[in-house]
This record gives structure tokens, C-alpha cells and sequence, in this order.
């Protein structure tokens, strides 16, 4: 199902967010892009990944606030990567800005991103951990308080090429490089920004940063929630090594060896409850690396 909204200015930027029953969540971003300021126009597109709550109904209720709303049926396949790819092909513009339907982009976010675009073909927004999440997260802790736009960025270098890469909750590229590269890779339900910046990367293009393009990023609240989608990215991250395998070396497995002592000493460290939950994020991670080792045959833990 696609529907479209009628634009008052022809759009110069393409807002996509992948959705999958984001009913809960996606109201406050939609309500974050409403308040945008600056005077980029800008078309949002909704990919439905087969919700089964009430996303698609929620996104209707918004077509008169924002015109230049299309809701697009992204049913083939499930994962965000496919989602946004779907996206991509229907947008109209060359500048393509990937949100999440459970963050909130902040008020200068469309302009930030779309005119650093001006000057670079991919482009990571910056991301703030602290607004929606509990201290205790370690993403928080190692997020929260930066002023260094590579810590603000939250980048993360994959290989022994160290190639800068963001989360593709907030990231901007050019349609044109995008479809060079072949798009997100659809058999990758996570880890799939890492793989499409290492080929923009090949193609000669690097990340730069726009830490203005920030982002207010949500992150799993439970302790066994924050535990399955850590192991759910530590897996996911070996199936990436595996297909870079030559980019690694042996400073990642060095780097592996001393994530595991560390582990065993928050283990007999921790004193709190909060110490406990970022124990547990960390060995949600190390589990799914070594699940993720056995998956495919790759020594990664």
C-alpha cells in the first residue's frame, strides 16, 4: 500500500524510516520531523515491514501534518535493511536521511544532514543516548558526555583499515552512490550500515561526520531484552567479519582477548544493580560472537 500526501514545495531531501510494529514509538519522531526547523523541504517515507499493531494507522493520522508523508508496503522480506532499500527506490530525491522509528531526531536534523550532504556522498548524524535511556546503559556512559564529534558520531572502526562507520540511524547518503553500491544487503538483519559504509568506503568515498545532525537514540530497557539484541548483534557482527575477512587482522583478535578479561573483571567488580545490566549487555555481545563463530566458521570472540 503506498500512500502520498500532497507537497507544498518540491522535496530536496528524502526522510526514510524502516517500521515494524513501531506503534508505540514512532509518534514521537513523527512529531520531532513536524518541528524541524530550517528551510529544507524535505519528503518522509514510511516503510511498513509488515506491522501486525497499529503503525500504518498511526502514520495515516499524520498525512495532514506532514504533506509530504507516503506510507510504502515492504512486505517480501523482514529486517530494516530491506526496509530502507525498498525505501530508496521510491524516493525523489538524490539526498537519502535513514532515521529509526523509535528515536527522535532533533529540530535542526533535516537541515544539518541534507547540507552536509552538500559536500560529501555518506554522512553520520550525531547520537545521544542520554535523553530516552536509564544511566545504567553502557552505551550511555560511553556516549553521554563527549565533545570529540567522533565520540558524538558514536563511529566505530571496522578492520585493520580502521574504516569509520555509523549506525544507520542516523545516516545520510547520496541516492546515486547508494544504488551504486547495491544498497543495504538484504540477508543481513543486523550490521547491514557497517557492510554498505565498508563498500561505499571501496568505492572511495569516506564517512564525514555531522555531529549538528543529532540524534536522540533509544536502546533496549530490560535486562533480558538488552541481552538478546546484544548477542543478536554480536552474531551479525561475525557474518560481516566473515565477508571482510581480509580487512581483519590480528589487533581484532588481540582487541577480543582483552574485551574477555574485562568481562571477568566487571563479573567479580560489580556491586550494584546498574553494574549487574552492563555486565549483562556485554555478555549478551561476547555470546552471540561466539554463537556467531560456530555459524560461520570464522575465530571471532
Amino acid at each position: 500500500m503506498s500512500t502520498k500526501g500532497s507537497d507544498l514545495k518540491a522535496p530536496t531531501a528524502s526522510v526514510i524510516i524502516p517500521c515494524f510494529n513501531a506503534e508505540e514509538t514512532l509518534g514521537e519522531q513523527l512529531d520531532a520531523l513536524i518541528a524541524q526547523t530550517g528551510d529544507v523541504p524535505f519528503e518522509l517515507i514510511l516503510v511498513d515491514n509488515d506491522s501486525c499493531d497499529g503503525t500504518v494507522a498511526l502514520g495515516l493520522s499524520y498525512r495532514d501534518r506532514l504533506p509530504g508523508l507516503r506510507i510504502i508496503s515492504a512486505v517480501e522480506k523482514k529486517g530494516a535493511g530491506y526496509a530502507r532499500n525498498v525505501g530508496v527506490a521510491e524516493a525523489q530525491t538524490e539526498k537519502i536521511l535513514f532515521c529509526d522509528a523509535d528515536d527522535v531526531v532533533s529540530a535542526g536534523w533535516v537541515k544539518s544532514m541534507a547540507d552536509a550532504l552538500d559536500h560529501a556522498q555518506v554522512v553520520g548524524g550525531g547520537r545521544d543516548f542520554l535523553q530516552l535511556n536509564p544511566l545504567w546503559h553502557p552505551l550511555v556512559r560511553r556516549n553521554g558526555a563527549q565533545a570529540d564529534a567522533t565520540e558524538i558520531c558514536d563511529v566505530h572502526y571496522f578492520g585493520k583499515m580502521n574504516i569509520a562507520t555509523v549506525g544507520a540511524g542516523n545516516l545520510g547518503i547520496n541516492r546515486s552512490l547508494f544504488l551504486e553500491i547495491g544498497g543495504f544487503d538484504p540477508d543481513l538483519p543486523a550490521h547491514e550500515d557497517v557492510d554498505l559504509q565498508v563498500r561505499a568506503w571501496r568505492a572511495g568515498h569516506h564517512l564525514q561526520l555531522c555531529p549538528e545532525g543529532l540524534a536522540y537514540i533509544r536502546v533496549r530497557q530490560s535486562s533480558g531484552s538488552v541481552f538478546r539484541q546484544a548477542c543478536f548483534w554480536g552474531f551479525w557482527d561475525v557474518a560481516v567479519l566473515k565477508k571482510y575477512r581480509k580487512h581483519q587482522g590480528w589487533r581484532q583478535l588481540a582487541r577480543a582477548v582483552v574485551q574477555w578479561k574485562k568481562l571477568v573483571v566487571r563479573f567479580f567488580g560489580m556491586r550494584d544493580a546498574d553494574k549487574r545490566k552492563e555486565f549483562v549487555y556485554i555478555l549478551g555481545w561476547k555470546c552471540g560472537r561466539i554463537i556467531g563463530s560456530f555459524r560461520f566458521l570464522v575465530f571471532a570472540p
